[in-house]
């Protein structure tokens, strides 16, 4: 059985001058040490209706596997928006984009810092070339092509959680059974469904074992 490769560690930032956009209070960073998970993922996607089957293939994907989406959206307050994302993808151990929507330069940007920071990073687009197209310094290896379609998302998501993040191993079938009970809880909770936490998405979907088996694929 395969094993984790590495087990990310909490990187903070004190290189940036006083002035700089990413420089964070101490009292941020000190948040970051202290409530690290190497297990949460921040989600560099498209927030849009278009897209929602997408994000909620990815939401199923990552909790099957134990670990932890972490959205921009889900946070509130006042703080900086750049502060805000910085201080979200520092927390976490993993990252995922999706470039599907290439004109958002916002997601290329977080992506670049995500890199920076040394953070593994599934990079996803809905089609070849235009991912490429915008950022000249990817290349085929690096992108990951779902062509908006939700089990080859699932498919290419996790494979790659398999050789990155986790040692368990569950068949596609299994996935998107799951996957289809979440958008079943999504359309008939509406609107209240973007409101939940992703703790709370895992008790709906029955993480707990009594509530929801899931059968491993047998080594080969």
């Amino acid at each position: 059985m395969r094993r984790r490769q590495h087990r990310p560690k909490p990187l903070i930032p004190n290189w940036f001058s006083s002035s700089h956009p990413l420089n964070l209070p101490q009292s941020v960073r000190r948040s970051i040490e202290r409530d690290f998970n190497p297990d949460a993922v921040f989600m560099n996607i498209p927030y849009s209706r278009r897209y929602t089957h997408l994000e909620v293939a990815i939401i199923s994907t990552l909790t099957a596997y134990g670990l932890t989406p972490q959205m921009a959206k889900t946070r509130v307050g006042l703080e900086v928006r750049l502060h805000k994302i910085a201080a979200l993808m520092l927390g976490c151990g993993y990252g995922i984009t999706d470039l599907t929507y290439v004109r958002r330069m916002n997601m290329p940007l977080e992506l670049g810092v995500l890199l920076a920071w040394g953070k593994e990073t599934f990079v996803a687009s809905s089609r070849p070339y235009g991912a490429i197209k915008a950022i000249s310094d990817l290349n085929f290896g690096d992108v990951h092509y779902h062509r908006e379609r939700v089990g080859e998302l699932v498919r290419q998501l996790s494979r790659w959680i398999e050789q990155h993040c986790s040692h368990q191993r569950f068949s596609v079938s299994t996935l998107m059974k799951r996957y289809r009970r979440l958008q079943r809880i999504r359309k008939s909770l509406g609107a209240d469904f973007e409101k939940l936490t992703a703790s709370e998405i895992s008790k709906l979907l029955g993480i707990v074992e009594e509530e929801f088996s899931m059968e491993l694929v047998p080594s080969a």
